[in-house]
């Protein structure tokens, strides 16, 4: 089977500057630790930044995005890698948006160009995609083998991975006794 699939294609004048890059996509990396954020056309990949955990907040608006850590891979894709979870600070999940600032990236320019007159990118929002493969958890509880009757009983499910760097949304205990 077949669909019909259309392009738009403008085409610009010699003298004319091209679009400003717009965010195309951010999608969330299998283990949750990175988003790789990826832009509709090649950027000057200049924001005004010196490191990279500044690249990250400089440039866009996520929750987590001030301890983040972000490197261009490409010329129009930047990864933004989240700092390692402590409980502090609420990290971007998927479905959350992902905003690139205003007056921050432009078009690429390329030699030979008078690239004096490019425009900057606009605040714009997009929403943040899960993967298309996520780490499924692993739970791992620790409980004593047997307990005095009336005693407390400690249930430790700390050594549990694969939550992304971010809290559960859910925990459910259930249990149940068997009694003689």
């Amino acid at each position: 089977q077949y669909s019909t699939v259309s392009t738009q294609v403008r085409i610009l004048s010699a003298g004319e500057p091209p679009s400003p890059p717009r965010l195309l996509s951010a999608v969330f990396s299998r283990d949750g630790s990175s988003i790789t954020i990826t832009f509709d056309s090649a950027t000057d990949q200049t924001t005004g930044a010196t490191a990279a955990e500044n690249l990250c907040s400089r440039t866009f608006s996520f929750h987590g995005a001030t301890r983040a850590s972000c490197v261009w891979t490409s010329n129009a894709v930047v990864l933004a890698t989240f700092a390692a979870f402590d409980g502090t600070v609420q990290y971007a999940s998927p479905a959350d948006p992902v905003s690139l600032l205003a007056g921050i990236v432009k078009a690429k320019c390329y030699s030979g160009q008078d690239c004096s007159n490019y425009g900057t990118s606009f605040a714009q929002t997009i929403t943040s995609e899960a993967p298309a493969d996520p780490v499924k958890p692993s739970v791992v509880i620790s409980v004593p083998g047997s307990i005095a009757y009336c005693a407390n009983v400690t249930v430790d499910a700390s050594l549990s991975s694969g939550h992304g760097g971010r809290f559960w949304k859910v925990v459910k205990w259930t249990v149940t006794a068997n009694v003689p």
